[in-house]
């Protein structure tokens, strides 16, 4: 297959959609909520190449409360809708053959996936690779990864139970943590960041209130916390009050990463070009899929905003695609947001992730790089 993955002829013949839940290993807490299962729909997509050559790939959508305004429940009515067979020139066509996927970018995401998947398998590609190969522009000396920097993350447990996994983090070769915040109050917070910052290793930490903050509250802990320590934090306060706190923030203090507030297209370009913002989190699920994230990164490197690719806590089929679509993007550093399947004591894969040296290792088969190992549905 001579051509690139955004330049290959399809049809579409069919998708399959099965609903899973998984345990996680214990409970994540954030400001959202406590977390014990994560509920998906995995996708099979069933495509025929022009040389009529039939393949399969593999999606997910597994939106989330507090950061999707989809639900479980909606997406099989969705899906039902689609009449088969579509023929398209290339997968870009999506929206032009599936406009109503636009009210569903979680669902958008995963038939997006299914089929990119299986044109990378047709092509006997890693999806990393492919999509590399794919961009028009790109720098000559670069070359896709065949492992992602990604960070180390945490729930909002206290800083005693937090600082022996950090070690632990910065033994096995992670530079950067994430921690929830938001769970306590402001001052409970701030006393337990200081003692993990006093008592634990040297990681740089990026913290997620999940918008729990008031603006005030925000101002208070960004001036409170040593930027050489503390790079980030996500989503400080709610979307609504974000555009103001960017305004009044003097960025002295750590940088301000827009994440729920990147949930639609267009809010996600409006707060790239304002000038005013330091980070966006992309959650490729959210944003609608692997090719719209990309088109915010190219944006985003042309405005000076740092991008970290992340994840919605999917299980290993959507969460090694976004590592594939990392891999992609040897050009944003990272760490990214994609060392998650820890928290899953049930996942897709049949092995777990590779994790070495404080990254995330791809498998070098096609497509996303396994067959997926479904536990029962639930």
């Amino acid at each position: 297959m001579s051509q690139t993955l955004l330049q290959q002829g399809l049809t579409l013949e069919s998708l399959r959609l099965s609903h899973h839940g998984l345990r996680l290993a214990r409970p994540l807490r954030t400001a959202v909520g406590t977390f014990e299962l994560r509920r998906t729909i995995l996708l099979r997509a069933d495509i025929k190449t022009p040389d009529g050559r039939r393949h399969q790939g593999f999606g997910e959508a597994a939106p989330l409360s507090g950061w999707t305004r989809e639900t479980l429940s909606g997406m099989p009515g969705l899906a039902h809708e689609i009449e088969f067979p579509i023929d398209m020139r290339t997968v870009s066509d999506l929206d032009q053959h599936l406009p109503q996927l636009s009210a569903s970018p979680v669902l958008r995401f995963g038939i997006e996936l299914s089929i990119l998947d299986a044109l990378a398998r047709a092509a006997g590609r890693p999806l990393g690779t492919a999509l590399f190969q794919a961009r028009l522009r790109r720098d000559a000396n670069l070359q896709a990864l065949e492992a992602v920097p990604v960070q180390f993350t945490l729930g909002a447990d206290g800083a005693e139970a937090c600082i022996p996994l950090l070690e632990e983090a910065a033994d096995a070769g992670h530079t950067h943590a994430k921690l929830k915040v938001g769970v306590e109050d402001c001052a409970a917070d701030l006393a337990r960041l200081r003692r993990i910052i006093e008592g634990g290793p040297q990681l740089t930490l990026r913290l997620d209130a999940n918008g729990a903050w008031t603006p005030e509250q925000a101002l208070g802990m960004l001036s409170s916390l040593p930027r050489e320590r503390v790079e980030l934090i996500e989503q400080p306060v709610a979307d609504e009050d974000l555009p103001g706190l960017l305004e009044q923030y003097d960025g002295k203090g750590p940088v301000i990463a827009a994440d729920e507030s990147c949930a639609g297209l267009e809010r996600t370009r409006a707060l790239i070009r304002s000038g005013r913002l330091g980070a966006i989190v992309v959650k490729p699920s959210v944003v609608g899929g692997l090719l719209p994230a990309s088109a915010l990164f190219e944006l985003a490197l042309g405005h000076g905003v740092q991008v970290i690719i992340s994840n919605l806590m999917e299980s290993a089929v959507g969460r090694r695609a976004i590592a594939h679509l990392a891999a992609a993007w040897p050009e944003l550093p990272g760490p990214h947001g994609l060392a998650t399947g820890q928290w899953l004591a049930e996942d897709t894969a049949p092995a777990a992730d590779r994790l070495a040296r404080g990254k995330l290792i791809l498998d070098r088969t096609p497509g996303i790089g396994f067959q997926p190992a479904v536990p029962d549905s639930a």
